[in-house]
């Protein structure tokens, strides 16, 4: 193991996990509950190398939770959602060279509470979770429509390599929702997921050795090595 980059102290607090992502550009982003240079959050660059770049700070009062979810959507720009000391808070968007800019800004109750957590559907929306709030103040399920393109889907490996007909076998990418799969010409049996970052798909009877092709409403990207039949 390699650390990359420290972060000072206090940095990352309570039970918000934001994981890194690895966006188009090949560079990690992130966010953090706490920290940066007001001390109530921060989005960040981090190259491959350990450059460490800081996006944008959060000010104290407006947006004093800090960010809970971070995103790349499909204009190649990050949006996440960042609480308020009320509760509620805000949708934003941030550029990959950090220019900020508040996209939706929730109402106290009916749109939920943060924290929340998004990700974009295959039909270009916004979808998001809030856990508290919402008409019975249980939480809510929400869809934003910004005009976003639907995403173009990423296929990057899949596991096993080989198999004959019958044998199920597990894409990984991204934005691999309402995907069809195609085995050399010849539609998978079967096609299922439970998430945008992989797909499973079973090889059909006639299928041939051949690179693997996923089509989804945002296009279609055929995978860089070869499946063998068996």
């Amino acid at each position: 193991m390699t650390i990359i980059h420290d972060f000072p102290a206090g940095t990352f607090r309570g039970y918000f996990a934001l994981p890194l992502l690895q966006a188009s550009d090949g560079n990690l982003y992130g966010a953090t509950i706490a920290g940066g240079a007001n001390g109530f959050g921060s989005v960040y660059k981090l190259t491959l190398d350990g450059q460490y770049t800081l996006l944008h700070s959060f000010p104290e009062g407006r947006s004093a939770g800090g960010p809970t979810t971070l995103i790349e959507a499909s204009d190649g720009n990050l949006y996440g959602a960042a609480q308020a000391g009320s509760g509620c808070g805000e949708i934003f968007r941030i550029t990959k060279s950090g220019q900020y800019s508040t996209v939706y800004r929730m109402t106290n109750g009916p749109d939920g509470f943060g924290p929340c957590w998004l990700l974009q559907g295959s039909d270009g929306l916004i979808y998001g979770i809030a856990h508290a709030g919402g008409s019975v103040g249980a939480g809510s399920f929400f869809s934003l429509d910004l005009g976003l393109p639907k995403p173009r889907p990423r296929a990057q490996h899949f596991h096993p390599q080989s198999g004959t007909a019958g044998t199920r076998v597990r894409i990984w990418g991204s934005n691999l929702l309402s995907a069809e799969v195609n085995f050399n010409g010849v539609p998978a049996t079967a096609v299922s997921n439970s998430g945008a970052n992989y797909v499973w798909a079973t090889v059909p009877s006639g299928a041939s050795s051949a690179p693997i092709t996923v089509t989804t409403p945002g296009g279609t990207i055929t995978t860089r090595a070869s499946f063998t039949v068996e």
